[in-house]
Order: structure tokens, then sequence, then C-alpha cells
């Protein structure tokens, strides 16, 4: 694929996402996608092309697919599917169970301090979900929760209850 190649289909998938994920809303992709929107302007028509590096990062704001945004899509009706506009869906996610053990056994192994620290930036990233349901779950258990064990269990366990 040339580079010219790529940069028509990262600026159609970036359109795509524009389209379909925030109502043709450019504000609103930028913001999501922690972007500055004239970056996102120029994007789009073609003054600037976003380069790989910035294509991941977009890519995990917007909870996508690695390499969505490099990927052609052979038909329009192909983009209307959840698999090709890069939702992650329960197929495609990781084992929450196995995370959460990984997560607690790691955090039985660090300091009180640690454990607080990894704790608040997990609330931290309770504030990037979309969904207030989730992250409403994920705050309240993080508050209830007692010992960075029963946090992370409680985490895991207000995930299920709000998917």
């Amino acid at each position: 694929m040339t580079n010219i190649d790529l940069r028509g289909i990262r600026r159609s998938r970036i359109q795509q996402l524009i389209n379909e994920r925030f109502g043709g809303r450019q504000i609103d992709f930028s913001i999501a996608a922690k972007r500055n929107s004239t970056q996102v302007n120029q994007w789009l028509t073609g003054h600037r092309n976003p380069n790989g590096d910035t294509c991941r990062k977009v890519e995990d704001a917007l909870k996508l697919s690695r390499d969505w945004l490099d990927q052609p899509y052979a038909t329009p009706a192909e983009a209307d599917t959840t698999e090709n506009i890069g939702i992650r869906t329960p197929s495609n996610l990781p084992d929450v169970d196995a995370a959460v053990e990984t997560i607690a056994q790691a955090l039985e192994k660090m300091t009180e301090a640690e454990r607080a620290a990894v704790m608040g930036k997990i609330g931290k990233l309770a504030d990037a979900y979309d969904s207030a349901a989730v992250k409403k779950s994920i705050v309240q258990a993080l508050r209830l929760a007692g010992s960075a064990q029963e946090a992370v269990k409680a985490f895991a366990q207000s995930g299920k209850k709000a998917a």
C-alpha cells in the first residue's frame, strides 16, 4: 500500500467515525480522540496527515482495535457492522476475571502508598468511560472497597453489572 493510499484510508476512516459515532460533529470526535479540533480539520481537508503513532493514540482513546484507522473497508454496507467500525465486543475483550486476579496479585506485593497510587489512577481511568452508569459503578466500587484486593474485585463486578 502506498503512502498516498494510507493517507486517504485514514482520512476516510476518521470521517466515518465522525459521521457514525459522533453524529457528524468534529468537535465531539476531537474531544473523545484527545486531539486538537484544528488538527482534526487539517486531517480531513488533507492539509496534514496523522502519522502512525498519532493513529494508534486515537485508536486507544476511542477504544478501537489496533490499526483500525489503516484498514480499508470494501463496501459501504461493511462500514455499518460493529466489527468494521472497531468497537470492542464481549467476544474480543480480554478475560476480565484473569485480569482482575493479575491486578490483585500485583497489588498484594505493593506498599500501601503504591496501592493508593494505583487505585487513584484506576479512579482517573473511570472518568474516561463514555457510559455514566459504568463510571458511577466503578467510582462507587473504589470508594466502598476497604482493601486494594477488594477494590479490584469490586471494580470487576461493577463492570459486569453495568454491561
